[in-house]
């Protein structure tokens, strides 16, 4: 009786085992959640969201603008955790969530709204790792100052 109790429990430790070894990865639009607002006139704060599990690179953070009249300044990206990568050696990364602020510069008459370019790239702790994704964010701006 003894045994047998003990090998269904060890048969559904396994099975469990197994099946969360072979759960297939999120789409990196569900592993990696982005959003960018306007925190303060001149001031933007792109932030993703990472789930369990998951990371984003520091170093594969980009940003740009092609809007007329919209100059980007200086990506403020906050230090990551140095990661061990077997393909890349020492990189910085981020789990859980980042911020970035991107301060901006706008000239009288330009548009009222952004479209931020972002460019992210992470990896799952599975050992799978995405390309690079680019998204497009739009952001309404507060009014240019005289």
């Amino acid at each position: 009786m003894l045994n047998r109790l003990l090998l269904t429990l060890l048969s559904l430790f396994l099975g469990a085992s197994l099946a969360i070894a072979n759960e297939d990865p999120l789409p990196p639009d569900e592993a990696f959640i982005g959003s960018v607002t306007e925190v303060a006139p001149g001031m933007l704060e792109a932030r993703w969201e990472i789930v369990d599990g998951y990371y984003l690179y520091k170093s594969k953070l980009k940003f740009s603008t092609d809007d007329a009249g919209i100059t980007l300044g200086e990506a403020d990206i906050p230090a990551g955790k140095i990661k061990d990568d077997q393909f890349l050696g020492k990189v910085e990364t981020f789990r859980k969530s980042v911020s970035v602020k991107i301060p901006y510069t706008r000239d009288a008459g330009s548009s009222d709204t952004l479209t931020l370019k972002t460019v992210s790239q992470g990896c799952a702790d599975i050992g799978i790792c995405y390309p690079p994704q680019k998204k497009n964010f739009t952001v309404s701006l507060s009014p240019v100052s005289q």
